[in-house]
């Protein structure tokens, strides 16, 4: 088992280190089980670990993620209708736009595909009723 790292670099804000368990932080994964073990049996040292504060440096996340989500609200509503229109491409538009596009072949082939057998049965079915009415 491998647990990933991520980069301290790539983290805007550092987690307090006495507030939660870092596997990285021991050996082998049975000392890990002997970590959490010892937590949970111990209830002094685990309401210690569960009152540190999450983050180091007053980082306070709902602050931090409401200024993110309000400075890329602005940079879209700054930009002007024009330039802040983005529509992709999806599944259900391409198909549309195909079928516009090439409305022609598609009824062409619609009528290949259902009207051919319809045709056909009616043809048997009329030269059946002639043949039964000599």
């Amino acid at each position: 088992m491998q647990i990933p790292r991520i980069n301290p670099q790539d983290l805007e804000y550092i987690l307090n280190p006495k507030a939660f368990i870092n596997a990285h932080d021991f050996p082998t994964l049975d000392d890990l089980v002997d970590e959490v073990k010892r937590l949970d049996s111990d209830t002094l040292a685990y309401k210690q670990m569960r009152e540190q504060d999450i983050f180091l440096n007053n980082f306070e996340p709902y602050k931090y993620y409401a200024n993110k989500t309000f400075a890329f609200l602005d940079s879209i509503i700054s930009q002007g209708r024009e330039c802040a229109l983005r529509r992709g491409v999806g599944a259900k538009l391409y198909g549309h736009e195909r079928d516009l596009r090439y409305a022609k072949i598609v009824n062409n082939a619609y009528k290949k595909i259902f009207y051919k057998p319809r045709n056909t049965f009616r043809s048997f079915r009329s030269g059946i009723k002639n043949i039964f009415k000599k």
